[in-house]
């Protein structure tokens, strides 16, 4: 009962006019920016922190403030609190002064001076300080132009940043995009639009003109093996394809350099067999299709 009377009269005292605290006091001292211009804003934040007692306590009997000969105080607020903490009381006071820039130079700032007693020998006043913090005061012009270049590295890093973020989109989608293109090429849809292409080149069949007909029959199987299996259609690359694909790509270049180099006219049999040949190759690769009959070849 008597311990919880003590903090209570410890806590009133701490929240009223003559602050009342224990054992030595720390000082920490921030600014917020170590160079200004001339005219411009400063704050430099004081926090000093004590751990109240109940048989002995400190009274601060006057404080003065951090100052500089470049800078101007023109204004200071201040705040108090106490927290418990391990059945021990502890009380922090926050000074906030703020100044403005008077005249250019560089230097420290002096640091706060704190002085106390104690109430049970009031006589023996002592100080403790705060650390010199350095301050840099520069001309308008040179602050403003300081500022400016900051705002202008800071805006280049954000189209920076921009750019790097759309070049990442761009390579997501782009991966997303392959990745769909190769889901294509697995499903049969390149072997689907093969086949379609097939039944628009019959036009040239039934017109009469054999060698349009299986120069473009030529053209899209080349296009065909270029988008599926990546190839630059070179020799090397060529005999890498299947088998089965290498036999009809030979077959229908033979037959479309016959016709264009010796006028040759193929039997309406010898084209059905290469036709049927590629279109049952293609559904065999097609979901849903199979290749009941092997690929039959001109002879």
């Amino acid at each position: 009962m008597l311990r919880t009377i003590s903090i209570t009269l410890i806590v009133f005292f701490t929240f009223s006019g003559g602050i009342l605290y224990a054992s030595e006091p720390t000082v920490r001292s921030f600014l917020d920016k170590n160079e200004i211009g001339v005219g411009e804003k400063v704050k430099i934040t004081v926090k000093m922190e004590w751990e109240q007692q109940e048989d002995s306590s400190i009274v601060v009997t006057q404080i003065t403030p951090p100052s500089s000969v470049f800078l101007k105080q023109i204004d200071s607020r201040q705040r108090t609190s106490s927290r418990l903490e391990k059945n021990e009381i502890f009380a922090e006071r926050v000074l906030e002064y703020v100044y403005i820039g008077k005249e250019k130079g560089a230097g420290d700032i002096a640091p706060v001076l704190i002085e106390y007693t104690t109430n049970d020998n009031p006589e023996n006043k002592r100080i403790i300080k705060g650390e010199p913090i350095p301050i840099k005061v520069i001309p308008k012009v040179a602050r403003f132009e300081k500022m400016a270049l900051k705002s202008f590295f800071a805006v280049a890093a954000v189209f920076l940043l921009f750019g790097v973020f759309m070049l990442f989109k761009k390579r997501v989608l782009s991966s997303r995009e392959d990745k769909r293109k190769n889901i294509d090429k697995d499903n049969g849809s390149l072997e689907k639009n093969f086949c379609e292409k097939l039944k628009e080149l019959n036009k040239h069949k039934v017109a009469g003109d054999v060698g349009a007909y299986y120069a473009g029959i030529e053209k899209s199987l080349l296009d065909y093996v270029k988008e599926k299996y990546n190839s630059d259609l070179s020799a090397e690359s060529m005999g890498k394809l299947p088998a089965k694909l290498q036999k009809i790509c030979a077959e229908c270049k033979s037959m479309s350099e016959k016709i264009r180099f010796s006028g040759y006219k193929p039997q309406e049999n010898e084209q059905n067999k290469l036709i049927r040949g590629i279109t049952k190759y293609m559904k065999s690769l097609m979901r849903g299709e199979s290749e009941e009959e092997p690929i039959e070849t001109i002879n």
